[in-house]
C-alpha cells in the first residue's frame, strides 16, 4: 500500500537495495535471479520479491522461483503472490515433470560412470517414478549395501535383479542409509538435524561436550558424512552452499534433514533442543536478539516454556520494528501460548503481566495490518 511504501522506509530498504543491485547488473547483461524453495518463504520475503518484480518489470531480468505444490495449503502466502503476479501478467508457470524411463536410464548411466548392469535402469525407473533425487539416493543405497560393486571400474550387481531388497519410498531409502552409518556418524547427523538444516560446527561440538570426543574425531565424522552425500560445506561448489559461512554445513536435501530428525525419539529430540538453545546462549551472548527466533524455536520444542516465551517475544519485537507484521503476529501468538503453559504451572503476577503485554502488542499489530491492507 501507499502507506507502507511512504511511511515504513525501514521495511523497504532491503527491497530497494536488491532492486538497485539487479538494475545495475542488468545494465551490462541480462540477469537471471533464482530463488529456491519458495514454499519455505515467509510473507515478508514474498512481499519483497513482489516489490522487486514490480519495479524491475521493464528490465532484462528473469526471476525464477521453485516450490513444491504439495507444501502449499490455502492459507500459504505464496498463493497470494502467485495470484497477484498472474493478474499483473508477470507470471509464467512451468511444471517440472518426472523423468521418463529413457531419461532415468541416462541419469543412472551418468551416475555409474557410463555403465548400467542389465535390468537396473528399469528397476530404478519403476521404483523411483522418475524422481531425480530418489534415483540418486537409491543408487547410493545399493552401493552402500554392496548390492552394486565395481570390477575394473565397471559396476555389476552381486545378485539377480528380482532378489534385490529395494525400499519402496524415498524416505525408506534415506532411513536405511542413515541406519547403516556407524554409531558415531548417525549420532552426529541426528544432533545436526536438531540444530537445523544449516548448522554450525561450534554448536554441534558443544552438543558433544562430555562425550570424550576430540575435534579431530568430529572433523573426520563430518568429512565422512560429506563423502556420503548427506551434508555439504561451502568448499563444495553448489547453489545451496554459496551463502554458508566458515564452519557451517547444510543437509544436502531438506528431506534428508527431515528423515534424520524424525529418526530421534521424542524425548531425545526434546533434550537436544534444550542443549542447542543453551549452547547458542553460551556461544553467542552478543547475538541473542539476532538469534531470538531460533532460540524461541528450540526452547519451544524443549518445552522450556518460560525461556521460549521470552525469546519469541523478542523475535516479535524485532519483526515488528522492521514492519514484518505477519511474522511478528506469529511470534506473539506463539509467545502467548508458551506463557499460558507457564501460567498453568505457576500463576505468578509477573507472568500474567507478560501475557497481558503480549496480547496488547498482538492487538496493535493486527490493527496495523488491517489499516495497511485497507490502503490510504
Amino acid at each position: 500500500s501507499v502507506a507502507r511504501s511512504t511511511g515504513n522506509s525501514q521495511y523497504y530498504r532491503p527491497a530497494r537495495g536488491l532492486r538497485n543491485l539487479l538494475a545495475a547488473e542488468a545494465q551490462t547483461a541480462p540477469v537471471v535471479f533464482v530463488v529456491n524453495d519458495l514454499h519455505w518463504a515467509d510473507a515478508s520475503t514474498l512481499e519483497l520479491i513482489h516489490d522487486v518484480v514490480l519495479h524491475t518489470r521493464d528490465l532484462p531480468i528473469l526471476l525464477a522461483g521453485s516450490y513444491r505444490e504439495m507444501e502449499l495449503d490455502r492459507a500459504h502466502p505464496l498463493n497470494r503472490l502467485l495470484s497477484d503476479l498472474n493478474r499483473e501478467r508477470l507470471l509464467v508457470r512451468e511444471h517440472l515433470r518426472r523423468l521418463n524411463a529413457h531419461d532415468t536410464a541416462e541419469l543412472v548411466t551418468a551416475l555409474l560412470s557410463g555403465h548400467i548392469p542389465t535390468g537396473l535402469a528399469q528397476l530404478v525407473s519403476e521404483r523411483t517414478d522418475g524422481n531425480p533425487f530418489f534415483i540418486e539416493e537409491l543408487l547410493r543405497s545399493l552401493l552402500d549395501t554392496g548390492a552394486i560393486t565395481f570390477d575394473k571400474d565397471k559396476p555389476r550387481l552381486i545378485c539377480e535383479i528380482k532378489a534385490l531388497d529395494v525400499p519402496e519410498t524415498l524416505e525408506q531409502v534415506l532411513a536405511a542409509r542413515i541406519d547403516r552409518l556407524s554409531a558415531d556418524q548417525k549420532a552426529t547427523l541426528q544432533k545436526a538435524s536438531v540444530i537445523g538444516r544449516i548448522f554450525n560446527r561450534a554448536v554441534l561440538r558443544a552438543l558433544d561436550s562430555g562425550h570424550g570426543r576430540v575435534d579431530a574425531d568430529l572433523d573426520r565424522t563430518l568429512d565422512d558424512l560429506k563423502r556420503r552425500q548427506f551434508i555439504q560445506s561451502r568448499e563444495q561448489q553448489a547453489s545451496e552452499t554459496v551463502s554458508l559461512r566458515e564452519n557451517e554445513f547444510i543437509f544436502k536435501h531438506v528431506i534428508t534433514h527431515e528423515v534424520a530428525y524424525r529418526s530421534l525419539l521424542l524425548s531425545r529430540r526434546k533434550q537436544l533442543h534444550a542443549d542447542t538453545g543453551r549452547a547458542l546462549e553460551r556461544l553467542f551472548p552478543q547475538r541473542l536478539d539476532d538469534l531470538a527466533a531460533t532460540l524461541g524455536y528450540h526452547f519451544e520444542r524443549a518445552e522450556d516454556h518460560g525461556r521460549a516465551a521470552d525469546y519469541l517475544a523478542r523475535a516479535a519485537e524485532r519483526a515488528k520494528a522492521t514492519f514484518a507484521n505477519t511474522e511478528a503476529i506469529g511470534f506473539y501468538e506463539s509467545a502467548i501460548r508458551e506463557t499460558e503453559h507457564v501460567l498453568q504451572a505457576n500463576d505468578a503476577s509477573q507472568q500474567r503481566q507478560k501475557a497481558s503485554h503480549f496480547h496488547e502488542a498482538l492487538g496493535e499489530l493486527l490493527r496495523r495490518q488491517i489499516l495497511e491492507e485497507a490502503g490510504p
